[in-house]
């Protein structure tokens, strides 16, 4: 956690809804000059994590409320004030709000049906692929408000949000993930769930012939990491043992659905520690994984629907 994150309410120029917010410094990484040296940016981004309210005071002690459930040192800042509205924005909000509450859909799969007889899973779809907070000038976007309304009213959001950022942070994830690729044990593969102690040595101690080629093609394999390493340009870094690594953390995973490198990821990891450790030149990796309040729609594209 950066020292300079912070959440924030902010309110949309349309919809006027009271919205949570999460704004952090994210690095970038590019190499410059004849030498490429490594330089890293500093990068400010924005991420929507959820509604809060029409309502100015509502909106505001609902933030607070989120805000203390998390026991977080991250701050957050609050409107001084509502946002303005002219007599006429006044008058298209009380028809929306009307709309909403009365809760029958004007288009889509399920049009003028009441949002209590849809299915679940189709609210789930609309909140993820149609529901936007700054959007409220037509039609659909108002079927997707309501989908959004009836969903948060039966606790459904957070249900979903929790289940996708339950599933994106896993607490025990770096330490899991260490072990993995310091271990030697094949998650994929003809040895897959086979540690190499069992079957890659003669009884003299030596690696097989066969083992070893086998080991050595694996560890050349690419893999979402190296587009990892590439992408973000990340230096290898000093550790505590004196050796240099590629430290991998969670932001570097955002494109990934899960969140996580794949199990042939990390076994390849595995393979190029394991050659490094019998003097083998090949890179060395350790993952830190840092939580962060996931976005509203990617809490949701993670989670089930049942």
């Amino acid at each position: 956690m950066n020292q300079n994150d912070y959440y924030y309410v902010s309110v949309g120029e349309k919809s006027y809804f009271y919205t949570l917010n999460y704004s952090y410094m994210d690095s970038q990484y590019r190499k410059v000059g004849d030498e490429q040296k490594v330089v890293e940016t500093k990068v400010r981004k924005h991420t929507f994590l959820r509604n809060l309210s029409h309502d100015f005071s509502e909106a505001m002690t609902k933030a607070q409320e989120w805000h203390k459930g998390l026991t977080s040192e991250i701050p957050l800042v609050l409107l001084d004030s509502p946002h303005a509205m002219s007599a006429r924005e006044q008058g298209l909000l009380e028809q929306r709000l009307a709309a909403i509450k009365a809760g029958y859909l004007p288009v889509g799969k399920y049009a003028n049906q009441h949002v209590s007889s849809v299915e679940k899973s189709y609210i789930h779809w609309v909140v993820l692929n149609i529901y936007d907070p700054d959007l409220a000038d037509d039609s659909q976007n108002l079927m997707a408000q309501i989908c959004y309304n009836y969903a948060d009213e039966q606790g459904w959001i957070e249900e979903w949000v929790k289940n996708g950022q339950d599933t994106y942070f896993d607490p025990d994830y770096e330490d899991f993930a260490n072990n993995i690729i310091n271990g030697d044990i094949f998650l994929v593969g003809q040895y897959r769930n086979e540690s190499i102690q069992d079957f890659g040595f003669t009884q003299k101690g030596k690696i097989k012939v066969s083992v070893l080629n086998y080991l050595q093609w694996f560890a050349k394999q690419k893999t979402y990491v190296d587009e990892v390493v590439d992408r973000f340009s990340l230096p290898l870094e000093l550790m505590e043992d004196g050796k240099e690594y590629y430290i991998l953390r969670s932001e570097h995973f955002t494109n990934v659905k899960s969140g996580k490198p794949q199990d042939y990821d990390l076994t390849v990891l595995m393979v190029r520690h394991f050659l490094a450790s019998k003097g083998f030149t090949h890179p060395l990796y350790r993952f830190k994984w840092t939580n962060r309040i996931l976005p509203l729609k990617h809490a949701l594209a993670l989670s089930t629907c049942e």
